[in-house]
């Protein structure tokens, strides 16, 4: 969530700067790059060719562990999409501090 959230910063900040060629390459990478990760994550959500249609598609764990790994991706991905309080609060601690 971090790459995200630096790109989300970074792409305004060049188009600002009168880089937008560069914002357009960095975009264009980006949509080329998400080929390797729908690969992976795919999978997971859509059916698989062999497989019969009326097996369970989810096994729903309950032990502690599971529900530690839960959690944690919830915060990891709910911080990663209001990253913007936590940059501002940084960006301010910063400038307090020279």
């Amino acid at each position: 969530m971090s790459g995200f959230v630096g790109k989300l910063e970074l792409f305004p900040a060049a188009i600002d700067a009168e880089q937008a060629w560069l914002a357009m390459v960095g975009i264009a990478k980006t949509v080329v790059s998400l080929y390797p990760y729908l690969r992976v994550i795919a999978p997971t959500v859509l059916p698989v060719e062999g497989r019969p249609s009326d097996a369970p598609s989810r096994v729903v764990a309950t032990s502690p562990l599971a529900t530690a790994l839960t959690l944690t991706t919830i915060a990891t991905v709910g911080l990663g999409v209001a990253a913007e309080p936590f940059l501002r609060v940084a960006f301010e601690a910063a400038m307090l501090g020279g």
